[in-house]
Parts: C-alpha cells; sequence; structure tokens
C-alpha cells in the first residue's frame, strides 16, 4: 500500500490477488472433476469455470510496516474458499455457445486485471519520486480514479457470478454498484445487459448492449447479443406469430403494423451480426425473425 491508497483500497487489491490464487488451486480440481467424468475442456474454460465455482467465505487481515521505497505498509490477506462442485455439472450441462460467452467474458476482465496492476505499479513509482506539488495533485487524482475502475471490475465479477446462477435480481444490484463507480466500464453494461434479460426485460437489455457498445464500439459479443435481443420483446414464437396472423387478417390489420416492426427487427439484428462477424472473423449463429418476407 503506498501513502496515497487507503486501507479498504489495498485490502480489496489484497483479497483479489487471494481469490486469484484460490481460483488457480480450484483450477486443478476443476481439471481432475472433468477427468473423472469423462469431459474434455480447454484451459481458457478451466479457469472460468474455476471463477464461478468458489465462494469466499472468510477473509483475514494482516497489515505491516515496510521500510522498501513504494509503500509504507503490507497488506496481506488470508482467505477461506469453498468450492461448489455443482457448479462444474451445470457448466458441462449448459450449450457450447453460452459457454463461450462465459470464456471470453472472463478472458476480458483476467486481461483488464493484468492492465490495472501494470498501472497501479506505475503510478505508486511516480508517486514515490514526484517532487512538484500540481504533478502530485494530478498523480493522486489518477490514484482514485484507478482505484474506482478496481472496484467497478470487482463488482462485475460479482454480478457475472450471480449471472451465472441465473439469479438476475441479486446481478442487476453488482452491476449498478459497478456502474455508479465507473460509468465508463463497458463490461459492466455488458453484464447488467445479461441481467435484464434474465429478467425478461428486453428493451432495458438492448439500451445497456448499446450502452456497451457506446463506451468499446469493437465490442464484438456485444453486438452479437444485441443482434439476439432484437425482436425478442412482445414477440412469440415464429409459429405463434403465424397463427395470431391468420386469426387478425379477418379481424383488421393491426398484424401489419407488427410485421413492418418485426421486420425492422430483424433488419438491425442482422446489422449487429455483420458487424460482429467483420470484427472477428468467425462463424456467428444468425436468428432469422421472419421466415418469408409479407407485402406490407
Amino acid at each position: 500500500m503506498s501513502d496515497f491508497e487507503t486501507p479498504d483500497i489495498a485490502k480489496q487489491r489484497a483479497k483479489a490477488r487471494a481469490e486469484q490464487n484460490a481460483v488457480e488451486q480450484a483450477g486443478v480440481f476443476v481439471k481432475s472433476y472433468t477427468r473423472t467424468v469423462n469431459s474434455i475442456v480447454t484451459e481458457d474454460e478451466i479457469v472460468a469455470i474455476a471463477n464461478t465455482i468458489i465462494k469466499v467465505t472468510k477473509v483475514d487481515y494482516t497489515t505491516m510496516p515496510v521500510n522498501d521505497s513504494g509503500g509504507s505498509f503490507r497488506i496481506v490477506a488470508k482467505i477461506k474458499a469453498d468450492v461448489d462442485s455443482a457448479r462444474i455439472d451445470a457448466w458441462l450441462k449448459r450449450g457450447a455457445q453460452e459457454n463461450a460467452d462465459l470464456v471470453e467474458q472472463n478472458k476480458r476482465l483476467q486481461q483488464e486485471k493484468i492492465k490495472q496492476d501494470a498501472e497501479i505499479a506505475e503510478l505508486q513509482k511516480k508517486l514515490t519520486n514526484v517532487t512538484n506539488e500540481q504533478e502530485k495533485k494530478n498523480l493522486e487524482k489518477d490514484v482514485v480514479s484507478t482505484d474506482r475502475k478496481f472496484l467497478s471490475n470487482q463488482k462485475v465479477e460479482e454480478g457475472w457470478k450471480y449471472n451465472e446462477k441465473n439469479d438476475g435480481i441479486t446481478a442487476l444490484k453488482f452491476f449498478n454498484e459497478a456502474i455508479e463507480l465507473d460509468s465508463s466500464n463497458a463490461e459492466a453494461y455488458y453484464g447488467r445487459s445479461r441481467a435484464y434479460w434474465l429478467l425478461g426485460k428486453y428493451q432495458e437489455d438492448i439500451d445497456d448492449l448499446t450502452s456497451a457498445i457506446a463506451r468499446n464500439p469493437n465490442f464484438v459479443e456485444a453486438y452479437f447479443k444485441r443482434g439476439l435481443s432484437w425482436g425478442q420483446d412482445d414477440f412469440p414464437s415464429i409459429d405463434e406469430f403465424k397463427q395470431q396472423i391468420i386469426d387478425a387478417e379477418q379481424k383488421n390489420e393491426a398484424w401489419k403494423i407488427r410485421v413492418k416492426k418485426r421486420k425492422r427487427e430483424a433488419q438491425l439484428a442482422i446489422t449487429d451480426f455483420s458487424r460482429a462477424i467483420a470484427l472477428r472473423q468467425t462463424l456467428v449463429k444468425l436468428i432469422i425473425f421472419v421466415e418469408n418476407s409479407t407485402d406490407c
């Protein structure tokens, strides 16, 4: 902990590193467990699964002074975490696409952790050597900003654990807190969109995906998810939709409005899928909302 960090932030960082160590140990368990049930999983999947199956039940902190440059105190966090093997079974039973999404999301968060650790280390180094008072104040502001981003991403990680359990209500709470800490966090909006989707709030889902894209125009997964979300709200299945058209055709022309809207949503979906393909050269599953063109 440098002279310019609060003990609370330092404890949160220590706890995060302890949790990462726990995830690495849980990964060994995941690899062994999946072998016993004859399932083949990649290294990236193992890390993603390990992140979702541990639950911290106890944290102890120790604070000690240090003499080396770059910090006044060292904070050590020791945690106890339980492993829920049932979550591994749930992962193995789930669809490949959903698991792939979770793997990518986990990789992005881990990359952001590495980036933030490097940023805070560089800021601590600069603060140790700074002599100009104005420069010192500017660096202190940078530390506060970096700390808020760190805390925001911690909330995002917690939110995804509840998304993975299909608990949209609890997930929403964490993502709201993440956005409050850092409104520029595209991952927070992306995670919250999933929570809204779980709750059947499809317009809010689309709005948050749009917010995520606004903050990261190259967010492949957000384009893909928004493509899937277009047309979810207020529309039945294709078969139900056809029957509604048949029933309504004899009464009025209200169905034409629905068809027009459905065509618009389908075009928006195609636009988003095309953008996702352009950003990542891979096959993307396209959802067809309307089977046959209807002359409106």
